[in-house]
């Protein structure tokens, strides 16, 4: 399934750190608003397929694509690009 979004939404997927300090945290303690952009809508034009970026930690809607967990989120909820 190939997964294209519309409007204003961005499709990402979420970018897990490796555990650094020998410390052990559960997921719920991890926070996860690092994420790399798989796909596009056509009103998203500063970004671009690959690109990481940082996302609201709770935001967007979840969908599985390809075996793969997806969120699609408003670019208003992306806070800026990682160089």
């Amino acid at each position: 399934m190939k997964l294209n979004p519309v409007g204003d939404r961005v499709a990402v997927e979420l970018i897990t750190e490796p555990d650094t300090g020998g410390l052990i945290l559960p997921d719920s303690a991890k926070v996860k608003n690092r994420a790399r952009v798989l796909g596009i809508g056509p009103k998203s034009t500063p970004l671009k397929k690959g690109m990481e970026v940082i996302i609201k930690e709770h935001a967007g809607t979840i969908v599985k694509a390809e075996g793969v967990e997806v969120r699609l989120v408003p670019y208003d909820d992306i806070l800026g690009i990682v160089r």
